[in-house]
This record gives structure tokens, C-alpha cells and sequence, in this order.
């Protein structure tokens, strides 16, 4: 089965998770990109990604609330209603393309936010150790941190 090795929230998002009643989404989404059987060839490259993307779209098209975009916006998105508040969370799966997309699903997250679309976002890549396993150019999560840092201008 998967796990999740690394976590790393940026700009209060703990906290956000928290206040805005999401702890239960966030958990579902770790069940999601975590509780089924992956088999993993320890083979530089033996390992389709796009394979495993397939599998976690199908995983969250089976899960009520869960929305797709195909193109140019968030991957998945959920949204829970309280009162007549609406929160919502934005999950990108970026698994199976080139590492240098990470700034556009990243991008994507970002102006969901700014505008109003979503409250939190949510990246999912593969772990460091992982992404040696599946197809060439995968990202992973050193990469993600970069990408976020260079976002934020940090270094």
C-alpha cells in the first residue's frame, strides 16, 4: 500500500484545515492517494505513473462530492456547505507528467484561492524515493518543495 512520507503545509493551512472544518475531507483525502494495494517494481523506470494517476482518479471518482477538471484547472475539488457557507479544498495529482508542470498545477491551486474558488489546496506527489521507480521526469517531493518555495520567493 502507499503511505504518505512526507507532509509540508505552507501558509497556515493547518490551521485553515482546522477553523474551516476540513480535518475529515483532509483525512479522506490521505485514504484516497493511500489506502489501496500499488505494487511497485524496484526498477529505475519499471514502473508505469500514469498508471497510478488512473488508479487515484478512479479512487476519487468513486467518492461522493469529488468534481474533475480534465484541463486547465485543480484535478479534484470538494466542497462542504454549513449555514449557507460554502468551504472547499482543491487537490492536484501530479504523478505521471513532467516535473516542471508542478508550477502550473501549483499556479492553478493559487489563483483557485485568490479568486475565491477554494479555501485550501492540496498537492499530491510522489516521495523522493518512489518517483525512482516510476517513469522518467516524474516529479516528487523535493521537487513540489522547490516549486513552492520559488512560488512564494523563497529560497
Amino acid at each position: 500500500m502507499p503511505k504518505i512520507i512526507d507532509f509540508k503545509p505552507f501558509d497556515g493551512f493547518e490551521r485553515k484545515i482546522e477553523r474551516l472544518g476540513l480535518t475529515k475531507m483532509l483525512d479522506e483525502v490521505r485514504q484516497l492517494i493511500s489506502d489501496f494495494v500499488f505494487l511497485l517494481a524496484e526498477a529505475p523506470h519499471g514502473n508505469s505513473a500514469a498508471a497510478l494517476r488512473v488508479m487515484l482518479d478512479e479512487r476519487f471518482s468513486t467518492v461522493s462530492g469529488w468534481r474533475i477538471v480534465k484541463s486547465g484547472g485543480i484535478d479534484w475539488t470538494k466542497c462542504l456547505r454549513y449555514d449557507g457557507a460554502e468551504v472547499c479544498m482543491g487537490v492536484e495529482l501530479q504523478i505521471s507528467a513532467r516535473s516542471d508542470l508542478l508550477t502550473n498545477d501549483l499556479a492553478h491551486l493559487v489563483q483557485a484561492i485568490e479568486v475565491g474558488n477554494i479555501d485550501v489546496g492540496v498537492i499530491v506527489v510522489p516521495s523522493n524515493e518512489t518517483a525512482r521507480y516510476l517513469t522518467d521526469r516524474c516529479p516528487r517531493f523535493s521537487y513540489a518543495e522547490e516549486h513552492v518555495n520559488r512560488i512564494k520567493g523563497q529560497f
